[in-house]
């Protein structure tokens, strides 16, 4: 069986001009219309995970993509947890022909255990480790709050691409065992390592998608996208496109404009 290519999502913040259509397109749009079944032996699926990582298990899902394969996957990460999880974009990516791994951190959500920072970054592990099996994992869409996407570098050196979605929105009642107090005192022990600006060297070669929104009161563009993508595109122009959204921190008046962004991005990046 030839191996699948898998994609990490993660996320950091994006920026966004025009992008061409899909080609897939041409056939129908997975944005707004269902899936064509015309393979009747293949068709769609979700496949339940439980995700073992350092003694606790974790909730997942794996959205099958129609037909015979063997499909790239997406491993979609959520960010800081609050209340949106950008399903909508794992589903819209699945109809696009890709497989897409779903699952909630430690303590988040339903999965088992505590949640820190350091916890989501072995978690992301295990997800990759579950997922991975036969697959060759060569590409990283982040779609989280925080740096999960740059803090998890280690786990990603080998992979060509990364896309980046700026949406967070804290609230410290749905982690279990995480308080406000804890959780500073974590940032501020690794805020070197994890100071995505420090990242910019590992990052560069790589091919990314940098998505903000310009009304975001929670990460402000000014802050945390905009050197981001400034010192990325000092060191290799040609592999970063930056896009920005006029919408609010979740996007949440632009979110089949930032679906066609993604599906666009993936479509003309990654080889199939």
């Amino acid at each position: 069986m030839r191996p699948r290519r898998l994609l990490l999502v993660a996320s950091l913040a994006l920026l966004l001009p025009t992008l061409p259509s899909l080609s897939i397109a041409q056939r129908w749009d997975p944005v707004t219309q269902d899936p064509p079944g015309t393979d009747r032996t293949n068709l769609t699926g979700n496949r339940v995970l439980v995700i073992p990582s350092s003694g606790s298990h974790l909730t997942g899902v794996m959205l099958i993509a129609e037909g015979a394969g063997p499909h790239r996957v997406v491993v979609l990460l959520h960010g800081f947890p609050g209340y949106e999880r950008n399903l909508d974009l794992a589903q819209a990516i699945r109809r696009a022909g890709w497989n897409v791994l779903t699952f909630s951190y430690r303590g988040t959500w339903g999965s088992e255990g505590t949640f820190s920072f350091s916890s989501v970054l072995e978690d992301v592990r295990a997800a990759l480790m579950t997922a991975a099996n036969d697959s060759r994992i060569d590409a990283v869409a982040s779609i989280a709050g925080w740096n999960i996407g740059a803090a998890s570098r280690d786990l990603t050196d080998s992979l060509k691409y990364v896309a980046a979605v700026n949406t967070v929105t804290p609230h410290l009642w749905l982690l279990h065992g995480a308080t406000a107090n804890g959780l500073l005192r974590e940032r501020m022990t690794h805020v070197d390592e994890w100071d995505l600006m420090h990242a910019v060297p590992s990052l560069a070669p790589k091919s990314i998608l940098l998505i903000a929104a310009q009304r975001d009161q929670v990460a402000a563009i000014a802050q945390h996208h905009a050197p981001l993508v400034a010192a990325l595109e000092r060191l290799n122009p040609t592999r970063v496109t930056a896009l920005v959204l006029d919408s609010d921190h979740n996007f949440s008046d632009k979110r089949v404009a930032l679906t066609r962004a993604i599906l666009s991005w993936l479509d003309t990046q990654v080889p199939r």
